[in-house]
C-alpha cells in the first residue's frame, strides 16, 4: 500500500483471497487505505476503495479514518478521488467537515450523480451538527450575496425533485426552528415554491459553481 503497487496487491489475494475481510474484522487498524492515504498513493487508494468500501470509514488505533489521514498529510488529489467515489465520506464527523471545507471549499456546491449536494446527504442522514456547520460556513463565505447563495444552495433539488429543506422536515427537524433571517424551514420551502426569479445554478452534472 505504501508503494502503491496494485499488482503486488493482487498477488497477495492469490495467496489469501480473504485478506481484506480479515483486516476488516479488526476493530481499530491501519487498513491499506489508511496507508495509501498517508503516502498519497492515488491509484492504489481508489482501487482499495472500490474493493473494500468499508475501509473508508474504518478507524485506525488513533481514531482516524483514511479521510482524516489524507487531510492531515495534504493528499488533496487522493481526497478528491475518494469523494468522487463516495461523497458521504465528508460527513463522517463535523470535525472532518470543517477541515474539508478549508481544504476543498468547492465541495459544498458539488453534487452527486443523483443531484444531491452535501446538504441533501446531511439531511438524509440526520447529521444536524454537520448541517449547522455547513450553514454557518456558507453564510460566512458568501457573505456578500449570502441571501441569494443561501436560497440557491438550500433550495437545490435532487433528481427526485427534493430540496434539502423538505428532507430536513421529513427527518424530523422542528418545523418552527428559525434561521438567522427569522425564517423557518417551511418559510424557505414556501419561498422556493413561489419564487419568480431564475435560480442561478448550472446543470446537476457539473455542480453548483460553473
Amino acid at each position: 500500500a505504501h508503494s502503491g503497487n496494485i499488482d503486488d496487491l493482487y498477488e497477495l489475494f492469490q495467496q489469501d483471497p480473504y485478506l481484506l475481510e480479515q483486516i476488516d474484522e479488526v476493530q481499530f487498524i491501519d487498513t491499506p487505505l489508511h496507508i495509501a492515504a498517508a503516502a498519497g498513493q492515488v491509484d492504489f487508494g481508489v482501487e482499495m476503495m472500490n474493493l473494500k468500501p468499508s475501509f473508508a470509514t474504518k478507524l485506525n488505533p488513533d481514531g482516524f479514518t483514511p479521510m482524516h489521514i489524507a487531510l492531515h498529510n495534504h493528499r488533496d488529489q487522493l481526497l478528491f478521488e475518494l469523494l468522487k467515489i463516495n461523497q458521504e465520506l465528508v460527513l463522517v464527523t463535523a470535525d472532518l467537515v470543517a477541515k474539508l471545507l478549508i481544504t476543498c471549499p468547492q465541495c459544498i456546491t458539488d453534487v452527486t450523480v443523483s443531484g444531491k449536494t452535501v446538504f441533501h446527504i446531511a439531511a438524509e442522514r440526520s447529521k444536524l451538527e454537520a448541517l449547522q456547520l455547513l450553514g454557518r460556513w456558507l453564510r460566512r463565505t458568501y457573505n456578500k450575496d449570502g441571501g441569494l447563495w443561501e436560497l440557491d444552495v438550500l433550495n437545490w433539488k435532487d433528481k427526485e425533485g427534493n430540496p434539502m429543506i423538505r428532507l430536513l422536515i421529513e427527518c424530523g427537524v422542528p418545523k418552527n426552528a428559525i434561521n438567522s433571517k427569522g425564517w423557518t424551514a417551511l418559510d424557505i420551502l414556501q419561498q422556493q415554491t413561489n419564487a419568480n426569479r431564475a435560480i442561478i445554478l448550472p446543470s446537476q452534472a457539473g455542480g453548483l459553481n460553473a
